[in-house]
């Protein structure tokens, strides 16, 4: 990672997408409130040609621009990692509302290119909000929110009409679809047993050969949430929206061995369409999301652009010599010359991030630093 690199501070977001590379989350897509002159909120799809990278053993975020052809700027995509690949599906946007196309970002590289999975009545219906997951060279789909099944891959499935929505064709499914990566086909699964009801907006977790979805009266009913696995044995719950309409702070911990709940210390820090990744260290790192109700368009929607992170086992030796470095980077600082170049710039860095993060708690902030991009300068060792 350079340190020419200029600060970069993601904006407040939510609707976006994440996926993991080793200790590295790269955000991509989804929406962010501004407040313009006047007091007026208005939503803006984030610049999709563009990635927030966050790196977790430096903690601090750069903004990658990518080339070839990218998805259009939407919410409510799937990301899916496969090797050093991240797949997008579906998902929302300003220009064709519902979408159902594939693209793949080849993120060595930044290029992206849109796969073509033929005809349209050979593809999944419109959709958005729904999992996804990477299994035997194949992305699964599961449900979602968008229009009937109707000219498209129906065989299989339920589409439940959303009565709400008075004059537009909108509703949840419980379809089951496979995208095989070598033909770039979609197949509709045949399911047997308990199928689960039609929903949008839930998570869905491998667990060796299994996929599992949350349901069921502990933890309270939710949407919006993260599932996330840990280890081989245990999936980490993280706050979504209730069934009356709140947002959430919760956190569980779910063991797939006895089939049990343990609920966690409560951070108080509500989070709802926001995304949770684990990374090669095993960690789980949350970013983004919404705060507070998002379908009360009575009040304003607080977004949030702050990382969380949870820790499951030890910081390794190289984290906790950076974190030292950083603290007493004064006393310090002489010394940082006799380090190895590639260890010098990550201090270096991380030094920059930590600057950044002060000013910005600052009231008076220096408004050249970089917010999301916009205009600014570089911060040096001090």
């Amino acid at each position: 990672m350079s340190t020419n690199e200029p600060i970069f501070q993601p904006t407040p977001q939510a609707g976006h997408t994440a996926v993991c590379f080793g200790d590295t989350v790269v955000v991509w897509g989804g929406y962010t409130v501004t407040v313009t002159m006047h007091n007026y909120h208005t939503e803006r799809y984030i610049d999709p040609e563009k990635l927030s990278v966050y790196d977790v053993e430096t903690d601090s975020w750069r903004r990658v621009p990518t080339t070839g052809k990218a998805p259009p700027a939407k919410s409510g995509a799937s990301a899916v990692a496969v090797g050093r690949h991240m797949y997008i599906v579906g998902g929302n946007s300003a220009v064709t509302h519902n979408a159902n196309h594939t693209y793949c970002l080849d993120f060595p590289r930044r290029t992206w290119k849109y796969i073509p999975t033929g005809d349209p009545g050979e593809n999944p219906s419109v959709r958005d909000k729904f999992s996804a997951w990477h299994y035997n060279n194949k992305i699964y789909i599961f449900g979602g929110y968008g229009p009937s099944l109707d000219d498209y891959l129906y065989e299989h499935g339920r589409y439940v009409v959303d009565e709400s929505m008075d004059s537009i064709d909108r509703g949840w499914n419980n379809q089951l679809l496979a995208l095989d990566l070598d033909t770039h086909r979609w197949s509709d699964i045949h399911t047997s047993g308990s199928v689960p009801t039609a929903r949008a907006a839930h998570a869905t977790v491998i667990v060796d050969d299994r996929a599992l979805d949350v349901t069921g009266d502990i933890p309270c009913g939710r949407s919006w949430h993260s599932f996330t696995p840990f280890d081989n044995r245990h999936l980490f719950l993280y706050g979504g929206y209730s069934q009356d309409n709140q947002a959430l702070s919760d956190c569980w911990i779910f063991d797939t061995g006895s089939c049990t709940w343990k609920e966690m210390p409560n951070r108080k820090q509500h989070r709802l369409w926001h995304t949770a990744n684990k990374t090669s260290s095993g960690d789980i790192v949350i970013f983004g999301g919404c705060e507070n109700d998002i379908l009360n368009h009575n009040v304003d929607m607080r977004q949030s652009n702050e990382i969380m992170l949870f820790r499951f086992s030890p910081k390794s030796l190289v984290c906790i010599s950076l974190d030292l470095a950083v603290n007493f980077r004064k006393i310090l600082a002489p010394e940082f010359c006799d380090l190895p170049k590639s260890l010098r710039e990550r201090v270096k860095r991380r030094i920059q991030c930590r600057i950044l993060t002060d000013r910005l708690k600052k009231p008076n902030s220096d408004p050249n630093l970089v917010f999301d991009g916009q205009s600014g300068q570089t911060c040096d060792i001090s």
